[in-house]
């Protein structure tokens, strides 16, 4: 079934009339669709190069998958209504610069704006309760983003690369944060990540070299292997509901200069800490059962608090902290361990240096 609407036909699915499936365009620029129509289907519009700005009706429901992938001169596109945007439905549209997502919309799928490299700004509605695998991904202008209480996981590679990214708050609600969710942002500077976020994945801030400062809430569980290696931090506090430090979660943060780990952490994985330039202080806690190959190797540590009943005759060790080789080798120059109210200061760290 075709209507004509203006200058352009639509096509409508036989089977479901309220849904446009493709277009005859003409070479006008300007699309409305009329109210009625409930989705827009796959591709309905893919590589439509002379389309600059679309309208939307009320009526709509769906976006399907690459429903504008690549229409490279859309700069405008108003969205009344929507349940769902599909996978890759605005994929590559190099010249599209702002985006509402209005109120209603409650999942943003896989790869639905990647390499929109002109967008700077993005509003997610708070009815919004996924974001999807690289949903956001190489939109290079995109300079801050807030994920609303309703959104309950932030997907794998979501924001990666996306390199003129500064601010990211993440409010409550947000349970996880995907592997490599804001991966190379490099211009990234500070992220809010409030309660409820339960764990940090893989490599999630790798690479945010001008990130100085991380909130990590009393609600998180874990933190993924390399989470924020090569980041540019100060200072970071790791709550004591966070069992893990995952495999080099911190490496080669240089500027990292005190680390306070709470009561409640119980394994510090290998090189968790390594190549830390700048470290200087940190305290491990009683509840603390492993500190792995590496851990902090290569710190400039001058002191290391230890719980009381630290064991330092061998690796693992009976009723106590298990050290694996070299986890504090290179630049430690003093261990402090506490028994009783006694300080014992170790000045020969053979068991710390022995690879």
């Amino acid at each position: 079934m075709d209507k004509d609407y203006r200058n352009a036909q639509f096509i409508y699915d036989e089977q479901k009339p309220t849904v446009i499936v493709g277009c005859y365009m003409t070479e006008d620029k300007e699309l409305i669709i009329p109210e009625g129509v409930t989705e827009i289907g796959y591709k309905a519009f893919y590589k439509f190069k002379n389309l600059m700005r679309i309208q939307l009706p009320s009526t709509l429901i769906s976006i399907g998958g690459f429903a504008f992938a690549e229409c490279d001169n859309l700069q405008q596109i108003t969205i009344q209504a929507c349940k769902g945007i599909g996978f890759g439905a605005f994929t590559d549209c190099s010249s599209l610069k702002k985006i509402t997502i209005p109120e209603g919309c409650e999942s943003i799928e896989d790869c639905a704006f990647s390499g929109c490299s002109s967008l700077h700004e993005v509003t997610i509605p708070r009815s919004c309760k996924s974001i999807g695998q690289s949903a956001f991904p190489r939109c290079s202008s995109l300079q801050q983003i807030t994920i609303p209480e309703s959104c309950q996981s932030i997907g794998k590679g979501a924001f990666a690369m996306c390199y003129s990214l500064q601010q990211v708050i993440i409010s409550e609600g947000c349970e996880s944060i995907g592997e490599m969710a804001f991966f190379d942002c490099a211009k990234l500077e500070s992220v809010n990540i409030s309660e409820g976020c339960e764990s940090i994945g893989k490599q999630a801030f790798f690479n945010c070299e001008k990130l100085e400062s991380v909130t990590i809430p009393e609600s998180c569980k874990s933190i993924g292997e390399e989470a924020f290696r090569f980041c540019r931090l100060r200072t970071v506090s790791i709550p004591g509901s966070c069992k893990s430090i995952g495999w080099r979660a911190f490496a080669d943060c240089e500027f990292l200069k005190s680390v306070d780990i709470h009561e409640g952490c119980e394994s510090i994985e290998n090189s968790a800490f390594n190549g830390c330039k700048r470290l200087e202080s940190v305290t491990i806690p009683k509840s603390c059962t492993r500190i792995g190959y590496c851990a902090f190797n290569g710190c400039r540590l001058k002191f290391v608090i230890l719980p009381k009943d630290v064991h330092l005759d061998g690796s693992p060790f009976d009723k106590g902290v298990s050290i694996g080789a070299s986890a504090f080798k290179s630049g430690c120059l003093l261990i402090l361990a506490f028994v009783g109210l006694a300080i014992v200061a170790f000045f020969f760290l053979y068991p710390f240096i022995k690879a």
